[in-house]
C-alpha cells in the first residue's frame, strides 16, 4: 500500500491572492511586449488570479478604511491601451449562460481590454488596503469586487484566451 502524500501547508489566502494581484498589476503596467507572450502571460495571471480569488472569504468587516490607492480613469486607459498589444481585442460571449435553459440568452459582445482593465482597477483597490495593513477589508474588497465584477470578466476573458491559444497559439 502507497503512503499518503503528506498534508500540503495551505498557504495563507489572503497573502497568497495579494502576490497575485501585485504580479498583475505589474504586468499591467509594464510595456508590452509580443503579442503571443502577452497572451500567454495574462492567461496565465488570470488563472491563478481566479483560483485564489476561490479561497478568500467574505467576512463581515469593518469596512472604515477607504482605499487610497483606487486606479483612476487614467491608469485604466493606460492598461485598456497597453492590451492592443494582445491578438485580439473583441469576442462573443453569452452574459448570463444559464439563460440558455429559459431561451433568454442573449449573445454579447466581449472586450479583452476592457475586461483586464476593469480587473486591474479593482484588484488596485484591494491592494492599496492590503499594503495599508488593512487585510481583513482588503480581502472583503476583493471577495466582494470578485463576486459582482471582476470575476465575470475574468471568465470571460479566460475562456476567449483559451479558445485563441488552443486554435492560434503555440503552447
Amino acid at each position: 500500500m502507497a503512503a499518503p502524500f503528506p498534508a500540503c501547508p495551505a498557504p495563507d489566502s489572503v497573502d497568497a491572492f495579494a502576490c497575485a494581484a501585485a504580479e498583475f498589476v505589474g504586468w499591467c503596467e509594464a510595456a508590452a511586449g509580443e503579442p503571443e507572450a502577452e497572451a500567454h502571460a495574462v492567461l496565465r495571471h488570470l488563472v491563478d488570479l481566479y483560483s485564489l480569488a476561490l479561497r478568500l472569504h467574505m467576512r463581515d468587516c469593518d469596512l472604515e478604511p477607504e482605499p487610497v490607492g483606487r486606479a483612476d480613469d487614467a491608469a485604466w486607459r493606460a492598461v485598456f491601451e497597453r492590451c492592443a498589444a494582445l491578438p485580439f481585442s473583441c469576442y462573443a460571449s453569452v452574459f448570463d449562460p444559464r439563460s440558455v435553459r429559459t431561451g433568454a440568452a442573449e449573445l454579447d459582445m466581449g472586450d479583452l481590454a476592457d475586461d483586464l482593465a476593469d480587473i486591474y482597477r479593482d484588484l488596485t483597490s484591494g491592494l492599496s488596503l492590503y499594503r495599508a495593513g488593512h487585510r481583513e477589508a482588503a480581502e472583503w474588497d476583493w471577495c466582494f469586487s470578485f463576486r459582482n465584477h471582476w470575476g465575470r470578466h475574468a471568465t470571460g476573458a479566460l475562456r476567449a484566451l483559451h479558445c485563441w491559444a488552443a486554435d492560434e497559439a503555440a503552447w
